[in-house]
């Protein structure tokens, strides 16, 4: 048996590669892959006798012990090789480092049971088509969105066909450890949040919806945030500039530090470290900068323009403790909401 293990992709995620997948058909010239056999291998074992699959079994369940759904942002389009014979894909801008770390525990609980797998560098990828005439093209933008990994599987193919078929062979959920699912996050009871990120994100896509122009897009989405959640005192975007700082852009609130350095800062830290950053207590955050002396706990998520960190969303309160884990999954739909339209605004 041809077997790997995957990463199976939610339906929102499923959904946008294959719209992207349909665009991509109309310019280039390939063998594409079926919708129905998107997923992100975390391994591939090749041929395995039939009587160790149970050993498989085994390894990756143990491999998925305590671990969580894992929330994923489609990326940019990239290539495995060159000219006429490259393999077009699509890769993730967030949750790759929670994905690697994910593979390299499967592989390592694979080889602690005696399973030879391909060893290769593993990049988180979608592999939309095989044998692509890429030369000369410029890839497109691709369809965004965000989602959660609920599970993994154990996979057979059969490669007999015009195209690979494949079989779930052992499904493990990602269920965490007393964890509760929350508009696809996974957080605990007391984190409910009170506001309705979803629908947020909607609407800053209608905000957006045929404008072209950055600075008033940026405007709206921090009122609209800042009208939608209670108990903020500051909300408002940083942008990276030509000389590595981050910028002040528009915002909701008091008068703010104009300039801060990649790397310092909650904001600074965001962007460099390229994860959202939740702050119970600002003042024990280590090189923290006051930029209004009354806030108390803060929120700093990543913006993304064609892969890359493009600046960060920041949120402060006076409050302690005032931001949840389901806050920051919400806030991070936002950000992919706006992150689609940075795609056409200037």
């Amino acid at each position: 048996m041809r077997l790997f293990v995957a990463a199976e992709l939610p339906g929102k995620l499923l959904d946008a590669l294959a719209e992207t997948s349909a665009v991509l058909r109309e310019q280039i010239c390939g063998r594409y892959v079926a919708p129905d056999s998107f997923h992100v291998t975390l391994a591939f074992l090749g041929e395995v006798p039939g009587s160790r699959v149970a050993s498989a079994v085994a390894a990756i369940e143990e491999a998925c012990l305590g671990q969580g759904p894992i929330a994923l942002t489609l990326g940019p389009l990239g290539s495995f090789g060159r000219g006429q014979r490259s393999t077009l894909w699509q890769g993730f801008s967030r949750g790759v480092d929670e994905l690697s770390s994910l593979a390299g525990d499967v592989r390592e609980c694979l080889g602690d049971a005696g399973f030879a797998y391909d060893s290769a560098l593993f990049v988180p990828h979608v592999t939309l088509m095989r044998a692509a005439d890429l030369k000369g093209l410029q890839l497109p933008s691709p369809l965004i969105e965000s989602g959660l990994v609920r599970s993994i599987a154990l996979l057979s193919s059969d490669l007999s066909g015009e195209r690979p078929r494949y079989e779930v062979l052992h499904r493990v959920a990602l269920e965490g450890n007393g964890m509760e699912e929350l508009e696809g996050s996974p957080v605990q009871a007391e984190d409910v949040p009170t506001v309705d990120y979803a629908l947020l994100a909607e609407q800053l896509r209608a905000i957006g919806e045929g404008e072209s122009l950055l600075q008033p897009v940026l405007a709206n989405a921090s009122a609209l945030i800042n009208e939608a959640m209670p108990d903020v005192s500051w909300v408002g975007f940083y942008v990276l500039d030509v000389s590595g700082e981050l910028v002040l852009g528009p915002f909701q609130g008091k008068v703010a530090c104009m300039r801060i350095a990649w790397g310092r800062g909650v904001c600074g830290t965001a962007a460099k470290t390229d994860e959202t950053q939740l702050v119970p207590n600002v003042h024990e955050f280590p090189g923290h900068i006051a930029c209004d002396s009354a806030s108390n706990s803060e929120v700093v998520v990543p913006i993304h323009s064609r892969g890359s960190v493009w600046g960060v969303l920041d949120i402060d309160s006076t409050s302690l403790a005032r931001f949840t884990p389901a806050d920051a999954y919400g806030l991070e739909l936002v950000v992919a909401a706006l992150e689609e339209l940075l795609v056409v605004l200037r």
